[in-house]
């Protein structure tokens, strides 16, 4: 039996659905800001997607990319990300084990002197040789790769899972990952993706109890949509009806079509949005399950 609780950081407020047992064993997902999001589970603490720059500094489309063009223009100057940390970088990081990136665009990763932050002697993981490449000539001292059949740290095991990032063609490689533990619940990211028949397979073959996805409807004329709108998130509810969906990468891109407010008005829509959990950046949710139990 699965307890949710939810805590929203600043607040330090919990509200809890269904009933404590009475000794338990919490995974914390806390979500940081865009896909960034930190991770205690099975007595590792994972920091996921570290894009760590001050509001505004990684710049904007006309800036970075001036031949990559968003559907409406006028989106193109918006400087990013959009929005500041919840709290400062050096609290994130404080405790972090390891550092996973599910693939190496801007805003997953500082591609610039923010980097800087991050530890060097930290291990970090990507998900393919040329991302590995650019990890050891930024310093990183403990550089490896993702696993697509899975890899150990302690008693947790994460497999790396393909991502298809883009509907009209992929704008690169993508992973997601999934974690497994005993006596934790399966938790599935599913990075940047859209839905396709990839995630209902890896939904099929996981059954996780808990699922975040980058749903913001981020979207580039050549590419189409590159990750999942409100009628993926609805796909992925009703090929998991009894899991926590968690809608993650809100509110810090220019290219976004979705915003935490319009996902819920269409969720709404939709008859989901009890269903689905959009947590602001800094709020933090524990998935807890009784000691010891079966998955």
């Amino acid at each position: 039996m699965y307890m949710f609780k939810k805590i929203v950081a600043a607040a330090l407020a919990a509200v809890v659905l269904g009933l404590a047992p009475q000794q338990s064993e919490a995974a914390q997902f806390q979500q940081i800001r865009n896909a960034t999001a930190k991770l205690h589970y099975g007595g590792k603490t994972f920091l996921i997607d570290p894009w760590l720059a001050p509001k505004g500094a990684t710049g904007s489309y006309v800036t970075m990319y001036p031949d990559i063009h968003i559907p409406d223009r006028a989106k193109e100057s918006i400087r990013m990300p959009m929005c500041d940390l919840p709290m400062p970088a050096e609290k994130i990081l404080q405790g972090v084990d390891t550092y996973l990136l599910t693939h190496l665009h801007f805003d997953h990763f500082d591609l610039d002197k923010y980097n800087k932050v991050l530890d060097r002697k930290t291990p970090i993981y990507v998900q393919n040789e040329e991302e590995l490449s650019y990890m050891q000539k930024q310093g990183f001292k403990k550089a490896g790769l993702l696993k697509d059949e899975g890899m150990n740290w302690g008693a947790v095991k994460v497999t790396r899972i393909d991502g298809l990032h883009g509907s009209i063609k992929a704008c690169g490689p993508s992973s997601g990952l999934i974690f497994e533990a005993e006596g934790e619940p399966t938790i599935y990211f599913a990075g940047d993706t859209v839905w396709y028949e990839g995630v209902k397979e890896t939904l099929a073959k996981y059954k996780p109890e808990v699922i975040v996805l980058n749903a913001a409807d981020a979207q580039l004329d050549e590419f189409g949509h590159l990750i999942m709108d409100d009628a993926g998130v609805q796909a992925v509810y009703e090929a998991c009806p009894k899991a926590k969906i968690v809608i993650s990468h809100m509110d810090n891109i220019a290219h976004a079509y979705l915003t935490r407010t319009t996902m819920h008005q269409k969720l709404a829509k939709r008859g989901i949005d009890d269903k689905v959990l959009i947590p602001d950046d800094g709020q933090v949710y524990d998935f807890v399950t009784e000691k010891g139990a079966k998955k």
